[in-house]
C-alpha cells in the first residue's frame, strides 16, 4: 500500500502543480497556457508554451512548464530533455521541483539510477520535500530489483552460452572423431569386400570341386558299367566259341572214316 501511495504521490504532484510565472512580453500566452493546463487541455497548453518559447528560449520556467505538458502527453523523453533544462534555474525552488519532476520521467521510464540521481539532487535543493525522499527510497528498491534481474539475465545468459560452447565443442570433437574414424571404417570396408570376394572365390572353387567329383564319379560308374558290358560281351563270345569247338569235337567222334 505504501509503494501504491508513493507513486499516486508523484501523479498528485504534477496534477496540482501550476505553470511558473514568466516576467516578460510572453506573459500573456504563458497564462493562456496555464488555464488550458489546468483544464487538462494538455495539447493545447503545449502549444502555447512552445509559441512563448520561442520569444523567451533562456525562460527556465518555460522548460519546466513545457516539461510539464510533454508529461502529460505521454512524451517522457522530451519532458526529461526540458526538466533538464529546468534544472539550470536560478529559483532554489523551481531548482528543486525540475529534478523532482526529473526523477519522476526517469522512473516512469524505468530508469532508476537516474531516478535516484535526479530525487537526491532535488532534497539537496529541498530538503523538506517528502515526496522527493520518498520516491527515492521506492527508487532505490526498484534499482536493486533491476539489478538483481539483470544478473539472473546475465547469469542465465553466461550459462546458456557456455552450454552451446560445451555442445559446439562436443560437436567439434565428434566430428574430429568421426574424421579420424573415418579411414578406420573405410579400411574395414575395404577388408570386409576383400573377404567377400575370397569368400565368393573359395565358394566357386568349392562348386567346381563338387561338380569334378560329380562327373569323375560318374564316369566311374560309366566305366564300371562298360566293363561289365564288355565282360558279359566277352563271355558270351567265350561260351559261344566253347559250345562251337565242342559241338565240333563231338561231330568228328561221332563220325566214320
Amino acid at each position: 500500500m505504501r509503494v501504491l501511495w508513493v507513486v499516486l504521490a508523484t501523479l498528485w504532484w504534477l496534477e496540482s502543480a501550476t505553470a511558473a510565472p514568466v516576467e516578460d512580453e510572453v506573459i500573456d500566452k504563458s497564462a493562456r497556457a496555464k488555464q488550458q493546463y489546468e483544464e487538462g487541455h494538455f495539447e493545447e497548453a503545449l502549444q502555447l508554451y512552445r509559441q512563448a518559447q520561442i520569444e523567451a528560449p533562456e525562460a527556465r520556467a518555460l522548460n519546466f512548464n513545457v516539461g510539464s505538458a510533454l508529461f502529460k502527453t505521454g512524451d517522457l523523453a522530451g519532458a526529461a530533455k526540458e526538466f533538464d533544462a529546468a534544472v539550470a534555474a536560478d529559483d532554489p525552488k523551481l531548482k528543486a521541483q525540475s529534478f523532482y519532476n526529473l526523477g519522476n520521467t526517469h522512473f516512469q521510464q524505468q530508469q532508476y539510477q537516474q531516478a535516484v540521481e535526479a530525487y537526491k539532487q532535488a532534497l539537496e535543493n529541498d530538503w523538506q520535500d517528502q515526496d522527493a525522499k520518498a520516491n527515492l527510497e521506492l527508487a532505490l528498491t526498484k534499482q536493486q530489483q533491476q539489478q538483481q534481474q539483470q544478473q539472473q539475465q546475465q547469469q542465465g545468459q553466461q550459462s546458456q552460452d557456455q552450454q552451446q560452447s560445451q555442445q559446439g565443442d562436443q560437436g567439434q570433437q565428434q566430428q574430429q572423431q568421426d574424421q579420424q574414424q573415418q579411414p578406420d571404417r573405410q579400411q574395414q570396408q575395404a577388408q570386409q569386400g576383400q573377404n567377400r570376394q575370397e569368400q565368393q572365390a573359395r565358394d566357386r572353387q568349392q562348386e567346381q570341386r563338387q561338380g569334378n567329383e560329380g562327373r569323375s564319379g560318374q564316369r566311374n560308374r560309366m566305366d564300371r558299367e562298360e566293363a561289365e558290358q564288355l565282360l558279359d560281351a566277352l563271355r558270351d563270345r567265350e561260351k559261344q566259341a566253347h559250345q562251337r569247338r565242342q559241338h565240333a569235337t563231338q561231330a568228328y567222334r561221332g563220325q566214320d572214316w
